[in-house]
């Protein structure tokens, strides 16, 4: 993130956004991701750790060096509004050669990097030519060397600060939070911008370093494997020291020379534990261990608790079963052991299971390392032993044997067959498990109409008590059957399962019904049509369009007649003067709707029509939903109004009858967003029919 060319004053409403967020001490990059920083307060001052990204950035920053700027910008938890400014350093850089002499001469890690720094350069000549081979050589000698030096840097403070690397703010007070800036120190002569890295702490946020976690230990034959959680720490230490003590935890002494640096590859750079082996020199003794942190400043952090463990001999004889004898009650194991390896081991155990690679239990209990035999008084029908020899921690398995009793019993038959079939034809069947110890698996069968034969649908057993099936769902039959069957691991299968019937979704529409007759009548317009064939038809749709109408009409609806091979349907409100037409839908008990059977045109007989209403109007009522229309009764006696009514783009249809002395109409429960529409025909007590009224639009 370049900030040259802002002034502080425009990054400050950033940095007060971060505290707001209870931004802690942690690091903050540029976008680039070229220089890194991080912090550690202290009592009396504040530490500071950068590092460059990249080879290229490590090699000009060693020209340049850095510079660290420090902001004020709170003081005694009060945010200042105009931050201080100061520079605590520039031309902070590599030191030169003569200063590294010393340390080199007592610091093993300012050896290392005084080498990859200063040693002999292995530059390759490419020639005249592109060399890729030599081009990956130069690329990988770069960046060995910058490693190397940072990793020195890392596990030396010393090293850190000769590489210009390190600084510490001693000048920092108690009552103040900073923000620190650093980057690379460029002179005004050279025209290129910096990288610059960021980070936010006060002295208040000093915390004393933490013991590690999860710190365990297993011991095994002259040597312990000790374990450590390096995940929820990674963030404060970078290596770690490991202690050893052989007088009960009196004195200890360092099991490596050098602190423990984890190193990972691929996908395990992100793993929680780490490991570390270490040779015991003896057995049957108990060693103490403890473990600390180190954090990038040199600090060492607090030690962990002990822990202790004694190495204990491997057993290496294996027990390998003989054979075994059976009276189908019980089976009688035997088994060979080396006499002179009885000393090593506590004992046996018996071991059994129904599969031959997992689910092994102990079934014996400690039995004498001198024994050789074990009675398994409730055996299974097939089962896989296997002898333990054990002694503390350790143990030697033999390999799974193979018991087999005769078994000619089958297993009970299935209970509680049950399942759904959705929409798209998959069906999904459950069942109880089987209480047979020795079940193998279950057969599922499936007819199609229940009176023809039952087809076999799992050629391999399925182990689980449940099974997906799918089903063409618009074949003519409504329902489907399924069995099932139980076998067991000798093969004996059970009786079949109760035949559980399966209802299908019906996804067929109903045939079309045909109109045979359109015509007018003094009354309105007669339809007449022959049914629907299907015989779950459940009602049928009449709807009409005018041809002044760009939409179907939905005028009607008729219930089914048991029995009938014909409907009809009378439009008492057709128009004489403009043509219409009538379309008839049936639909069915799970509303699957038929195509649509259309009548040829017809216009109405010519009737004298009432006249419509025309003075209407009307005022809503938003929060509570309500709209009240208001009219003005018409000079001929009104027998009743219809009230029609639409919301948003649908349809009108008949919402409410009033009698005729009435002159107003609320509507309840209406919507916020919805667009209501609403139409008023008089029926007058001479017969007459009114007109639609005018419409009538409404939107909360």
């Amino acid at each position: 993130m370049q900030i040259n060319q802002f002034t502080y004053k425009k990054l400050f409403p950033i940095i007060l956004l971060l505290i707001a967020l209870y931004f802690v001490p942690f690091s903050l990059k540029a976008q680039n991701s070229k220089l890194y920083i991080t912090a550690r307060p202290l009592q009396d001052s504040i530490l500071l750790r950068w590092a460059p990204a990249d080879f290229k950035t490590w090699k000009t920053a060693n020209q340049y060096g850095y510079k660290l700027i420090r902001y004020t910008i709170s003081q005694d938890s009060t945010f200042l509004t105009e931050p201080i400014r100061k520079e605590l350093a520039s031309n902070i850089k590599l030191k030169n050669i003569n200063t590294w002499e010393s340390p080199v001469q007592r610091n093993k890690f300012a050896a290392i990097a005084a080498q990859a720094i200063f040693g002999q350069t292995f530059d390759v000549d490419a020639g005249d030519g592109f060399n890729p081979e030599k081009v990956y050589t130069k690329t990988r000698e770069q960046n060995q060397r910058f490693s190397f030096a940072l990793f020195a840097a890392d596990m030396s403070p010393e090293v850190a600060a000769l590489s210009g690397l390190r600084f510490a703010d001693t000048t920092a007070k108690k009552n103040e939070k900073y923000l620190y800036r650093v980057f690379i120190d460029f002179p005004d002569s050279v025209k290129q911008s910096s990288d610059t890295a960021f980070i936010l702490t006060g002295i208040s946020e000093y915390k004393t370093l933490p013991a590690p976690v999860e710190f365990t230990a297993e011991f095994n034959d002259r040597l312990a494997k000790l374990s450590w959680n390096i995940f929820a720490q990674n963030n404060i230490y970078i290596s770690w020291e490991i202690e050893r003590s052989d007088d009960n935890g009196r004195h200890f002494k360092l099991i490596t020379p050098d602190p423990i640096v984890p190193f990972f590859e691929g996908n395990h750079s992100n793993a929680e534990y780490t490991f570390k082996y270490d040779s015991l020199p003896q057995n049957g003794k108990n060693y103490f261990y403890r473990l600390r942190g180190i954090s990038p400043f040199g600090e060492k952090g607090a030690w962990s608790e002990e822990i202790k463990g004694k190495g204990v001999e491997s057993i290496k004889a294996v027990a390998n079963i003989s054979n075994y004898e059976t009276d189908q009650k019980s089976v009688t194991i035997h088994w060979t052991y080396p006499e002179d390896s009885e000393t090593v081991i506590t004992g046996f155990k018996v071991l059994r299971s129904d599969k031959h690679n997992s689910g092994f239990k102990d079934i014996s209990g400690k039995i004498n390392s001198n024994k050789r035999v074990f009675k398994d008084k409730k055996p299974i029908g097939t089962a896989y032993y296997k002898i333990k020899a054990y002694k503390d921690n350790t143990a030697k398995l033999s390999y799974p044997y193979l018991v087999q009793l005769t078994d000619n019993t089958p297993p009970h038959k299935p209970k509680g067959l049950t399942g759904i079939v959705d929409t798209t034809g998959i069906v999904n069947l459950s069942w109880q498990d089987n209480t047979d110890n020795d079940i193998y698996g279950y057969r599922v069968f499936r007819s199609a109409s229940g009176n023809d034969e039952f087809s076999q649908l799992t050629h391999i057993p399925v182990k689980e008590a449940f099974f997906q099936d799918s089903i063409n769902k618009k074949d003519l039959n409504s329902s489907v059957f399924y069995k099932i069957i139980a076998v067991d691991l000798r093969q004996n299968e059970s009786e079949f399962s109760k035949v559980y019937e399966l209802i299908k979704p019906d996804v067929i529409p109903p045939s079309i019904p045909v109109i045979t007759e359109t015509k007018a009548i003094e009354k309105g317009i007669f339809i007449k049509w022959i049914n629907s064939s299907s015989s779950d038809v459940l009602k049928y749709e009449i709807y009409r369009r005018l041809s002044i109408d760009t939409a179907w009409q939905k005028i009607g609806e008729l219930p089914v007649k048991k029995g009938k091979q014909e409907s009809s349907y009378t439009d008492f409100e057709s128009s004489s003067e403009h043509i219409a037409r009538y379309k008839i839908i049936a639909v069915d008990k799970t509303e699957n709707r038929s195509d649509a059977s259309v009548s040829i045109d017809i216009k109405g007989l010519k009737s004298n029509r009432g006249n419509k209403l025309k003075k209407i109007s009307h005022k809503t009522v938003p929060e509570k939903g309500i709209v009240l229309i208001e009219w003005d009764a018409p000079q001929q006696d009104v027998k009743y109004y219809k009230i029609y009514k639409k919301i948003n783009s649908g349809n009108y249809t008949v919402y409410e009858t009033l009698e005729g002395n009435v002159n107003s109409f609320t509507d309840y429960k209406l919507k916020v967003g919805n667009e209501y529409y609403y139409r008023i025909k008089i029926n007058y007590e001479n017969g007459k029919i009114s007109g639609f009224s005018d419409e009538i639009n409404v939107k909360l």
